[in-house]
């Protein structure tokens, strides 16, 4: 744990702590959604907004701005549909973030594949 945080902080830290992961149960706690829920929710909701960006060259910083400014009167799913013109209580918008980490996990095999 220790040289996980060093190499994270890049040694920026004054401290480390070595049982740091243990000491925050809500990590691990997986069969409770309200802690886990809106990390998760918020992970994937990213990936889809920046996979939107990635596919619509009209988009802009502007309108990501304007996708932030939302957040704090708007539903997700009425900034979903005004801001990257989808529904998520469909399924395409969260299968292309899913389809965005099983590509990162691929490369990730692939890049550590010599060390296993």
């Amino acid at each position: 744990m220790t040289e996980a945080q060093k190499e994270a902080y890049q040694d920026a830290l004054r401290s480390y702590h070595p049982m740091f992961s243990v000491t925050k149960l809500h990590f691990l706690i997986t069969g409770v959604p309200f802690y886990n829920f809106p990390y998760t929710f918020g992970y994937f909701f990213s990936l889809g907004i920046y996979n939107r960006f990635l596919e619509d060259d009209s988009l802009s910083e502007n309108d990501y701005i304007s996708l932030l400014r939302d957040t704090a009167s708007m539903t997700t799913e009425n900034i979903a549909k005004k801001h990257l013109n989808v529904d998520l209580r469909k399924p395409d918008f969260w299968q292309e973030a899913l389809d965005t980490v099983y590509k990162d996990i691929e490369e990730f095999l692939e890049l550590t594949e010599s060390y296993v």
